[in-house]
């Protein structure tokens, strides 16, 4: 596995993280930054993958950000159901006494 020195740049003449997958980690995106590692290196899945995990390993507080966006998403969704089927129960109960 490679050492990362401070910051994004690797010890020797090996390749750099990119600032890109840097901010995708940041926003709790590992894919996506292992994707732009791969397109920006010409690495295969396999260095890439180890290239993050080395970052992530340097900089355990960039792991731990969870993507706000999916939190919010799931927060609206329920929302939804619950009155959809607050909805639901009030026509239910409309019907059996008219």
């Amino acid at each position: 596995m490679t050492t990362l020195q401070s910051g994004n740049r690797q010890s020797g003449n090996g390749p750099q993280l990119p600032a890109s997958a840097i901010a995708a980690l940041s926003r709790g995106r590992r894919i996506e930054a292992i994707k732009m590692v791969r397109k920006q290196t010409g690495l295969g899945l396999k260095e890439s993958k180890e290239l993050i995990e080395a970052y992530e390993q340097q900089h355990p507080q960039s792991a731990l950000v969870t993507p706000v966006g999916i939190t919010a998403s799931k927060s609206r969704h329920s929302l939804t159901v619950g009155i959809l089927v607050l909805l639901l129960v009030a026509l239910m109960l409309g019907l059996m006494f008219f």
